[in-house]
């Protein structure tokens, strides 16, 4: 099987029968290749303790949209929107540490470098006037080091700091809570047309997925796990972006850097303070 059939093959399994990421690597150890996941018989994928007779029928009948699902590939590939799988050696090394990475990544862009160094930015998106300006300097104080920023969707902070990034001229990572088809606003848009010059937008939802509550939760996991160091940029106490943040890169044992000089507020003793923009250079040595 060439690489194309076996991310068409993962796709089945993703979207079509909702195999979970934690389940799809399981069937990769016990069966091999996602192709060959449904050339096992129904009484021995049945058998499986995760899987089940009612999950084994739906892979066998889930072959039946194969044509559909390359016919959109190639689509979306004329479009400019190519899927990159977990079997391919240029996934995010990052992201396959993970024990439930995504089998599949959407992308626009270029796909960076194995070694580049990354940085999650993370703040509110109601900032006011003086933070958001703090967030495009310290992107693009992150990007002149040749730090890559890692960033979501959001207003406020997190694009501030890729603006900070763009104007760098350094590549980022722009991690998507939607398919790069939904419904983004205006800013959203003219924010991917620039990152995506030197950068990478990434989803790991096909292209026509709208936003929820549950994906941008999801989307969180991610940015945490595709950086090295997390920079939170807050001017008052912690939102829950904020908080949901701080879990997940304590789980991922990821450092944490607080720029936060305009508030008493109170966050995780995990966190390193930083009280001014020129202490960016303690971010960037935390992991070289």
């Amino acid at each position: 099987m060439t690489i194309t059939e076996e991310k068409i093959y993962t796709r089945l399994l993703s979207e079509e029968v909702g195999v979970s990421p934690r389940l799809f690597q399981e069937l990769l150890l016990s069966y091999g290749q996602p192709s060959e996941i449904f050339d096992v018989s129904l009484p021995e994928l049945s058998g499986h303790p995760r899987v089940g007779a009612k999950l084994a029928k739906a892979i066998g009948k889930a072959k039946e949209r194969y044509s559909q699902m390359e016919t959109e590939i190639n689509e979306w590939a004329d479009r400019k929107i190519y899927l990159l799988s977990f079997l391919e050696e240029n996934y995010p090394p990052l992201l396959r540490a993970l024990g439930d990475p995504p089998p599949l990544l959407f992308y626009r862009g270029l796909l960076p470098p194995p070694q580049e160094k990354n940085v999650a930015v993370v703040g509110p998106a109601a900032s006011n006037q003086e933070t958001v300006a703090q967030a495009v300097r310290l992107g693009r104080a992150l990007a002149q080091n040749d730090v890559s920023v890692v960033t979501g969707l959001g207003r406020g902070v997190e694009a501030s700091a890729q603006v900070g990034a763009v104007v760098a001229g350094q590549s980022s990572r722009l991690v998507l809570n939607c398919g790069h088809e939904a419904d983004l606003s205006d800013e959203e848009i003219t924010l991917g047309v620039q990152v995506e010059k030197k950068g990478i937008l990434l989803s790991e939802y096909s292209p026509l997925v709208k936003k929820s509550p549950a994906q941008e939760a999801a989307s969180r996991r991610l940015i945490v796990a595709l950086a090295q160091a997390v920079l939170v940029i807050a001017s008052s106490g912690a939102d829950e972006v904020t908080e949901a943040t701080f879990e997940l890169a304590i789980q991922q044992g990821k450092p944490i850097f607080l720029f936060n000089p305009n508030t008493d507020a109170q966050f995780p003793p995990e966190a390193i303070p930083l009280a001014r923009e020129e202490e960016i250079d303690l971010v960037v040595c935390s992991f070289i």
